[in-house]
């Protein structure tokens, strides 16, 4: 795994040391953007830069990196092309955005109502576009209802998870699946359950623990396309996805639901997800929020691999968190 520090003139830092970046940074700020992009960019505890690969890169291939915060890695090109002509002044046509099918995602696709199994993408990203099934090859030019769905999203109540879940099964009358909409509203899901403050996992039925781990395999299925290898989209749902499924499978197994083989089998992928967020994270600034989660995520891989793993994953763990040893890139990345 490539790693590059810029080293360039550090400024300096505030007195509460809260502000993850203060220094000019020569190398990194000639990155180009693409959507979806073969590096990230963080901070380290010496306030220098650091540009790390995410996939694979064959030699002569541009570097890039992905000027949208990672939440919205998921949102299609309606959202990502007027984002950044108005933050960054340009038009993208990165290799995501010259596909309408987002590679095949459809997250940017809407049902067609004429023959019900294609999906209405768009043309380009202009107000008034064409929007035209790749089935039977309908179009329709007029879409400015889709914009009520949004305004719907947005004056939702925010912890209102049934609601946002009746407004999802309406979406799914509109919306392709993997729909930003629909994934959007999803992710909002996953943020609640089990979130919201007075509340705990091992409060919750099993059925919202299983939602909340449905959505996030969703997102993740959607992320390995757009948003592919150890990208911080990644590290966010799998974030997410880990104490859930763990909690879901001791339950599963207490009750007599599932074997021993079973609970083993995903007490492993729990670790995998928990070695990944601390691959990505593991490096970032001290007290940074993705440095936190990555600690959080050295907590649970002690009580998983103790209880039982045994398999001494937590060197691995600090080999990365204490000294910011990262693995090579390989695809699938980091089996245990």
């Amino acid at each position: 795994m490539g790693v590059i520090d810029t080293n360039a003139n550090i400024i300096g830092e505030n007195a509460t040391k809260d502000v993850d970046l203060q220094g000019l940074f020569p190398i990194t700020s000639v990155l180009n953007h693409s959507c979806t992009a073969n590096t990230i960019s963080f901070a380290r505890d010496d306030f220098t830069f650091s540009c790390r690969a995410v996939t694979a890169i064959k030699k002569g291939e541009e570097l890039t990196t992905n000027y949208l915060h990672y939440h919205y890695h998921f949102f299609g090109l309606s959202y990502r092309r007027p984002e950044l002509f108005a933050f960054w002044h340009f038009r993208c046509g990165c290799r995501r955005c010259r596909d309408a099918t987002e590679f095949g995602t459809m997250s940017d696709s809407l049902v067609c109502r004429d023959c019900t199994e294609g999906r209405l993408t768009p043309l380009n990203s202009e107000e008034g576009a064409k929007w035209v099934c790749g089935s039977c090859y309908s179009s329709v030019t007029h879409l400015q209802a889709v914009n009520t769905w949004w305004n719907n999203l947005e004056a939702a109540p925010k912890y209102d998870v049934r609601g946002l879940l009746l407004l999802l099964e309406k979406m799914l009358e509109v919306f392709d699946s993997n729909h930003y909409y629909c994934m959007e509203v999803k992710c909002r899901v996953i943020e609640n359950i089990g979130e919201t403050k007075g509340f705990e996992y091992e409060d919750l039925a099993a059925s919202w623990l299983e939602k909340k781990v449905l959505f996030c395999r969703e997102h993740l299925a959607l992320q390995q396309v757009v948003a592919p290898g150890l990208s911080e989209y990644r590290a966010y749902m799998s974030s997410h996805l880990v104490e859930p499924l763990y909690l879901l499978a001791k339950k599963k197994y207490v009750a007599g639901e599932t074997s021993l083989a079973a609970l083993q089998e995903t007490m492993e992928e729990v670790a995998g997800h928990l070695l990944i967020i601390i691959e990505i994270w593991g490096p970032y600034r001290r007290r940074s929020s993705e440095r936190l989660k990555a600690e959080e995520a050295r907590v649970l891989l002690e009580t998983v691999d103790s209880k039982y793993l045994h398999r001494q994953l937590g060197s691995r763990a600090d080999a990365v968190l204490e000294s910011a040893q990262l693995a090579t890139f390989s695809e699938p990345a980091l089996r245990l």
